[in-house]
């Protein structure tokens, strides 16, 4: 990989941000995994776009859908976290990541792939390909340090194309005249240590960790309630068996100081919601088990 095909960003959003501006024009079309995290982003709508949803499946995005998109809308890019998906937590299968580069390339639909997860597997050892490593030329990889040195760490990267990188570069120069060049240097000597690689390991185990303690707790003091046993990420994707739960429910949750982030702010309307388990304990995730199951139960009366 050359240095020219990469940029440095403030933050993943930034990057997110100028490919909006820069690579697309008001009311293009463009297609979103469902659920997605993107759903709670303002710039696509701030950037006149029109979404559509692509639904997935345990292995990804349904491939012959985004067919049906394109056919339709004339999808102009195509928005995927495949790895430790937010709110999922799934992992694009190599099968359907391949399916989905060759749709794509012939297609001629350019792929922005976000990974701010990428590194934080709970399998030693485990190795995942990125989309980008599969079509060099038409997927514009995203990466973030903030999830693995800490949110305060805003720094992001981009790689793609060189003609596309340039273009980019010259759109964040007029934004903000150049990223600060301190947190660069301090972010170069931290990956630059063999420290980093103990760092990235101690929080694999750490993550796993906390991730058990959780599933444990659902597992013993919310039997009803359905979720997807995490292999990698910070996220939790937990299913309400009922057939309907309206926005004012979740007020419940609030007022037992219970944050969870539901479904619709996904862009699904299925009955799940996603929990976060980078900072819990094990009385914290007891204490969520027994919440959630109070609330399945008042609603399913």
């Amino acid at each position: 990989m050359k240095t020219e095909q990469i940029l440095v960003t403030s933050g993943a959003q930034q990057a997110l941000f100028l490919i909006t501006q820069c690579l697309l024009a008001p009311f293009d079309a463009i297609a979103i995994e469902a659920p997605s995290y993107f759903y709670s982003l303002s710039l696509f709508q701030s950037a006149g776009l029109r979404i559509f949803a692509l639904p997935m499946d345990e292995e990804g995005v349904k491939t012959e859908e985004l067919k049906q998109l394109y056919h339709k809308h004339r999808i102009k890019m195509v928005f995927v976290n495949p790895t430790f998906q937010n709110p999922t937590g799934r992992v694009m299968s190599e099968a359907r990541r391949l399916e989905f580069v060759q749709t794509c390339s012939e297609l001629h639909i350019p792929i922005v792939e976000d990974d701010p997860f990428g590194p934080l597997t709970y399998k030693s050892g485990q190795s995942i390909t990125p989309l980008k490593k599969l079509d060099e030329e038409n997927v514009l990889y995203i990466g973030s340090l903030s999830k693995v040195l800490g949110s305060t760490t805003r720094i992001g990267f981009l790689v793609g194309p060189v003609a596309v990188v340039r273009r980019l570069a010259a759109a964040r120069q007029e934004m903000d005249f150049g990223l600060s060049i301190f947190p660069q240097v301090l972010a170069n000597q931290v990956l630059s240590r063999k420290a980093y690689k103990t760092h990235i390991q101690n929080l694999h185990v750490i993550l796993m960790e906390r991730a058990k303690t959780l599933t444990d707790a659902l597992t013993t003091y919310a039997p009803e309630i359905l979720f997807e046993k995490p292999v990698g990420g910070f996220h939790l994707w937990v299913e309400l068996p009922l057939e309907t739960i309206q926005k004012s429910d979740f007020d419940a949750l609030l007022r037992e100081k219970l944050l969870v982030v539901p479904g619709y702010l996904f862009g699904v309307k299925e009955n799940k919601i996603r929990l976060s388990f980078a900072q819990i304990n094990q009385d914290m995730a007891v204490a969520a088990a027994k919440i959630l199951q109070a609330f399945y139960e008042g609603l399913s009366k």
